[in-house]
């Protein structure tokens, strides 16, 4: 069947999704007949999936792959959606917000729509992959592919994916409100670090030097040594005064 000869039969509403029987095909349908909301047409004693009949109607190609957004045998243009090269397909803002809800005031992902079917409608789409320090950031799977979740929400709310790193204000990588993220290039995420969990002074850059304590910090990539002293309160005094000299953020090392 051809689109021509499927067009002569059949008329596709693209705005309600309702497909009426131009040509009766068998002898039991009658023109002008409403092909109900279901998954299969009957045409020419043949049973053929809707979706299928409305790629060659639409697209001129049986074979390219079409779903519903909300997952319902509902056929309105807007409620279809190609899936065939979506792995292949750069992730846009528009892209994503026609499958996931972004709440920026809880930094949660919620599903609104479904390209797979075991994909639950209004469940939390996010998981927390890896532990910390090296990971513990929530992920997501989509189209087949696996994103940060907090750099999809940068792209949800200003419709692009950063180029420098993201920086979780208060260090913990779960939240992901809107408001605990900022863009940051490497040199400055390295100024609002969480304390290496190795740390045993309680500050960063702060620890024992034989009887003594020491004092360093990261400069330009390189550890610069502040000085050795006595007491620890003089040491964390030193490295305090150091991250003000260069603008550490004030949650580096909690």
């Amino acid at each position: 069947m051809t689109q021509i000869e499927l067009k002569r039969t059949i008329h596709y509403d693209e705005t309600t999704g309702q497909i009426l029987l131009l040509v009766k095909t068998t002898n039991r349908q009658t023109e002008g007949e409403e092909l109900h909301n279901k998954p299969y047409i009957n045409l020419y004693g043949k049973q053929y999936s809707t979706l299928k009949v409305l790629a060659l109607y639409i697209y001129n190609d049986y074979n390219t792959k079409l779903i519903t957004l909300d997952g319902t045998n509902k056929y309105s243009l807007d409620n279809l959606f190609i899936v065939g090269s979506l792995t292949d397909a750069p992730v846009t803002q528009e892209l994503v917000k026609k499958f996931l809800n972004y709440d920026s005031t809880t930094g949660k992902f919620t599903w609104i729509s479904r390209y797979l079917p075991g994909i639950k409608l209004g469940s939390e789409a996010t998981y927390v992959a890896g532990s910390l320090p090296d990971g513990g950031y929530k992920q997501l799977s989509l189209f087949g592919k696996i994103y940060k979740a907090h750099r999809l929400a940068w792209l949800y709310v200003y419709g692009d994916l950063p180029d420098k790193q993201l920086d979780h204000i208060d260090h913990d990588r779960t939240n992901n409100k809107i408001t605990n993220l900022r863009l940051a290039s490497q040199h400055t995420n390295m100024k609002n670090k969480s304390r290496y969990a190795s740390n045993t002074s309680g500050y960063a850059g702060v620890g024992r030097h034989g009887s003594s304590w020491k004092a360093s910090i990261g400069v330009n990539g390189s550890k610069v040594l502040l000085g050795v002293f006595k007491s620890i309160e003089e040491a964390i005094a030193a490295r305090k005064a150091g991250e003000k000299l260069l603008n550490y953020h004030r949650n580096h090392g909690a």
